[in-house]
């Protein structure tokens, strides 16, 4: 029997055995830190599967499990638009367990729901008693589009997380750690000069020599400016389509993009 360590983690930006209860959050504009949400070990492997990447609602991922899960947990993240829109998200796991989750903005204080920024969710969902063996479906659908509602709507990312046992003898130790940082570089909150682009998660009970944190940092992407702190919000791109900006985290080569700055400034790609 050989042991393997496996982190998992989730970081919606704009952000991841003994169950650890549910965790209450609140709404943070700079983020919610990234704290282990469950940890244990299992004679099989931590699986992920997902779709990642801004996209219109419904959104589904299907996959295949070799056994049924220990333990199990669906995160979804959800564009809001501002944080002072509402509206809903719902998720479905094999047409078995359908959860509606309200989204308040910067109100909200639901248990595993984790909201920062300007409206950027992460909603934890249990899973383990509606995956099984074989095939399985989730599917995320939200209010866009509905009449009398703000939110924005799109989906991130659908990640499912499941340790499964596969009987082949080897032991996996795992820890899955949640939160929602809002990493940025300088400039990036208005005329908040302040720079926060990395983050990191301590594990405990780990074996002998094995893994004890983990770091995240934000790749080189972004814009600073001289001076400093002299862009308002966030990047945008046009969407020709819908006729309207829409925000991005990266940059992408040969594509245009627009910003609002404060005062005469130059722009420094780094």
């Amino acid at each position: 029997m050989h042991l393997r360590q496996i982190l998992s983690v989730f970081l919606a930006a704009g952000f991841l055995a003994c169950t650890i209860p549910a965790v209450s959050a609140l709404y943070t504009f700079e983020g919610i830190p990234l704290e282990v949400a469950a940890q244990g070990e299992i004679e099989g492997d931590l699986l992920t599967f997902g779709t990642y990447g801004l996209s219109e609602p419904p959104v589904e991922v299907t996959f295949t499990l070799p056994s049924d899960p220990a333990w199990a947990r669906i995160y979804t993240a959800v564009w809001g638009g501002t944080e002072q829109y509402s509206g809903w998200t719902e998720i479905s796991a094999n047409n078995i367990k359908k959860t509606r989750y309200t989204l308040y903005g910067d109100e909200d204080v639901q248990e595993n729901v984790y909201s920062s920024s300007h409206g950027t969710y992460l909603i934890a969902s249990d899973a383990g008693d509606v995956l099984r063996e074989g095939k399985n479906t989730v599917r995320v659908t939200t209010s866009r589009g509905e009449e009398g509602n703000s939110l924005d709507g799109r989906v991130y990312a659908v990640m499912v997380v499941a340790a499964v046992a596969t009987g082949d003898g080897h032991v996996t130790q795992y820890w899955v750690a949640e939160g929602n940082e809002n990493l940025h570089g300088e400039g990036w909150a208005g005329t908040n000069p302040t720079r926060k682009d990395a983050t990191s998660c301590r594990f405990t009970h780990s074996r002998a020599g094995g893994i004890t944190g983990a770091s995240l940092t934000t790749p080189c992407s972004h814009a600073c400016t001289s001076p400093k702190g002299a862009l308002v919000n966030t990047y945008y791109t046009y969407n020709p389509s819908e006729g309207r900006y829409d925000p991005v985290t990266d940059f992408v080569p040969g594509r245009g993009y627009w910003v609002s700055a404060l005062q005469d400034c130059q722009l420094i790609l780094e």
